[in-house]
């Protein structure tokens, strides 16, 4: 009994909690900010590297001073502290006012005829747009119609099916390999000093037309599938600590991405039905990915399949996105403007008369 009390409250309680609290940040930051929307998300998850860095070696001093039940309540402590935190948090409010709009939507008809009278001055006509066209749809399942998105949310479910595995089995796999448990609690540590340097980094990286933050996307979840995929061949413990550092590095190069990129594709508005949605996708990859992994571990008896199968699908990832990062480059090119080439052919044919008109006299 006491087990599965344990299990409800640190898989469901805490979970629902943290999502609360995650949720309306992340959502915030995406509106407050619509440019360098970037370098916002990557110093808004500044906290959360921090935290990973310190925060280890502080549990396993509570651990060690209080024991695992005094250390809870310190924890919890601790963790209240994002009550404050959300009261900071103001809702953006739009300056009142009469705004004019000129409305783009007309319908016409082609008249045909050998009497057409025409009007000596214009006729506007002036009518109320029907309340489904005023008021935009908040429901975040509608955002299942959007085929972008769509892809979106399976490569973010294939992501962090793959991404929680290292942060589990990391420090396990370096004391079956003979590590101590103070260093082996060490890998997250510097994991995470690398994660700081990572978001720093992609804040400052400044966007192209041609490559933006998809391009960004795509690329490091490549990169951090094959960080994952390389982690077999560190078996000494200066492999793992350099291992450590690429990893978080390129960890820290994405997360700011994931939710910048969900803003580009479906607009801030619908930012928080859109990152409700990828949440959900979220915790059921990350809750199916390290059991997955460790299955694999009593199966082969080694943690080199565990990590190659979350390579696997963080790479699978970004090869998801690349049908969207093409068709978004489509868009982006110039269109073929007929209206003026067709204004430039009319130009030539009079330049051509009047030419023959001067030769003529």
């Amino acid at each position: 009994m006491f087990y599965f009390q344990v299990n409800v409250n640190f898989s469901f309680v805490s979970g629902f909690g943290f999502s609360l609290a995650f949720l309306p940040t992340m959502t915030m930051v995406g509106r407050y900010f619509d440019k360098r929307r970037t370098l916002a998300n990557a110093l808004a998850w500044l906290g959360a590297c921090t935290g990973n860095f310190a925060f280890p070696p502080f549990f396993q001093f509570l651990i060690d001073c209080y024991g695992w039940r005094g250390a809870l309540v310190v924890i919890s402590g601790i963790a209240l502290n994002c009550c404050v935190c959300g009261a900071l948090l103001k809702p953006i409010r739009h300056p009142a006012g009469d705004t004019t709009v000129r409305s783009t939507y007309h319908q016409g008809e082609t008249i045909t005829g050998d009497n057409v009278y025409r009007p000596e001055k214009d006729v506007t006509y002036t009518t109320a747009l029907p309340k489904a066209y005023g008021r935009s749809k908040m429901s975040g399942f509608t955002l299942l119609r959007k085929r972008q998105f769509v892809l979106y949310l399976f490569s973010f479910a294939f992501l962090y099916f793959g991404y929680y595995v290292p942060f589990v089995h990391l420090v396990p796999r370096a004391v079956y390999l003979g590590a101590g448990e103070y260093q082996a609690a060490f890998l997250i540590s510097i994991l995470s000093v690398g994660d700081i340097i990572g978001r720093v980094v992609i804040g400052m990286v400044p966007e192209f037309p041609k490559y933006g933050k998809l391009h960004k996307y795509v690329m490091t979840a490549s990169m951090l599938g094959v960080c994952s995929l390389l982690c077999p061949l560190a078996v000494t413990y200066t492999a793992m600590l350099v291992h450590s550092v690429v990893y978080g590095f390129v960890n820290g190069l994405i997360i700011p991405l994931t939710f910048a990129v969900a803003a580009d594709l479906v607009g801030t508005e619908r930012l928080a039905s859109a990152i409700g949605l990828l949440m959900m996708a979220e915790g059921i990859s990350a809750s199916a990915g390290p059991p997955v992994a460790g299955a694999l571990h009593d199966l082969t008896g080694n943690y080199n399949m565990s990590f190659l199968a979350a390579g696997s699908s963080m790479v699978l990832a970004g090869i998801i996105m690349i049908p969207v990062m093409l068709s978004n480059n489509k868009k982006e090119q110039p269109q073929f403007n007929a209206e003026l080439v067709n204004s430039t052919e009319r130009d030539d044919d009079r330049l051509e008369t009047v030419y023959e008109r001067l030769t003529t006299l």
